[in-house]
């Protein structure tokens, strides 16, 4: 089978331990369907050795004493066919050299369309890695049939928090499953015009790019209760996993995820790339306009407008590092996220 290399810029690292003698080590994982798996790892500097190859239902609990295969940490690649059809979503632990364990799941599991993904696996500049499993991002998840409803179920979610605006709102399909839902409408989207000039075709590229840059920015004031209160939600053990939802799930789940990846000290750089994930999973052509009718300045508006850019969320974030000086101030004093339920929060989300 041939891989291309344009998988690699979307490579997400899972950079450094704390100790600054261990190797870097950054793994990514890839679901290639009918529970075929695609691992790569890189190893700096460079390593001799082995690395052994575990599998588990639960990311935080490798049992077996055998790992699934072995191979030479000079491949940098392997990839698995698990047996059957395994009736949870299979986390994987690489060990280098019996020394160094890395944890790596498919960002998209089961690769459920949507813009569905896990924030899992992000490190910290001290080493620390979000949990895998706890917290998932998307936008408007598409029916499901019975097999892919069964896939969904296995992640247990338990909280589904939705910022669609009121006017966009449709309660999740119940077969999902989901514990409890909490729509906490921001209603910044559909109270602008800017979906009526793309109807009426007098919406451009440019105006688009303002107008996503301008929505970030306002989502720093207007956006303040609904994040105060998912923060309340995510300091609650007993609510996760959690998903949180927008139609695209690129606007404000993208503003949201920034927050809580800033909140447990991830690296902005690692935030944006993120962010910058929505471009490779989401489908450009879901803002329904006729191609064949609509003149060429009405389709790159519709992209300008479901494409993600980094001027868009960093413009927001240089914005309140400017005004409250960090972005851990603006979390304390606006969102009530105070050190200790910044340090309770990171215990409950990373490891």
């Amino acid at each position: 089978m041939k891989h291309t290399s344009n998988f690699w810029p979307f490579f997400i690292a899972l950079s450094l331990a704390a100790c600054s003698s261990q190797p870097e080590i950054e793994t990514i994982c890839e679901d290639l369907g009918e529970s075929h798996y695609l691992i790569k790892w890189d190893v700096l500097p460079e390593t001799k050795g082995s690395v052994k190859i575990f599998v588990s239902s639960d990311p935080e609990n490798f049992t077996a004493r055998e790992p699934i295969t072995q191979v030479p940490i000079s491949d940098k690649i392997c990839e698995l066919q698990l047996g059957g059809k395994p009736c949870s979503r299979p986390y994987f632990l690489l060990r280098f050299n019996r020394r160094y364990d890395r944890i790596v799941a498919a960002r998209t599991p089961y690769k459920i369309e949507g813009n569905f993904r896990d924030i899992g696996g992000y490190k910290t500049a001290a080493g620390k890695a979000v949990r895998w499993g706890a917290v998932f991002r998307t936008g408007v998840i598409p029916p499901l049939d019975k097999e892919g409803l069964r896939k969904f179920q296995s992640l247990h979610i338990c909280t589904w928090i939705d910022f669609r605006d009121s006017t966009r709102y449709i309660e999740p399909d119940s077969a999902l499953c989901l514990k409890q839902i909490h729509h906490l409408p921001i209603n910044l989207i559909t109270s602008s015009s800017i979906y009526e000039q793309l109807g009426n075709e007098t919406l451009r590229r440019g105006d688009a790019n303002i107008f996503m840059q301008d929505l970030f920015m306002d989502l720093i004031e207007k956006g303040k209760p609904i994040y105060r209160e998912m923060f309340r939600l995510l300091s609650e053990k007993e609510n996760y996993p959690v998903v949180l939802c927008d139609k695209y799930g690129k606007d404000y789940v993208g503003f949201a995820t920034a927050l809580i990846l800033s909140a447990l000290d991830i690296p902005e750089e690692t935030i944006y790339r993120d962010f910058l994930l929505s471009n490779r999973h989401l489908d450009r052509k879901a803002i329904r306009i006729d191609s064949n009718e609509s003149t060429t300045d009405t389709q790159e508006a519709a992209t300008a407008l479901m494409t993600t850019q980094k001027q868009q969320l960093s413009c927001a974030m240089q914005r309140i590092k400017k005004q409250y000086g960090s972005i851990q101030n603006y979390l304390q004093e606006e969102l009530d996220l105070t050190p200790a339920k910044q340090h309770e929060l990171q215990a409950i989300l990373l490891y």
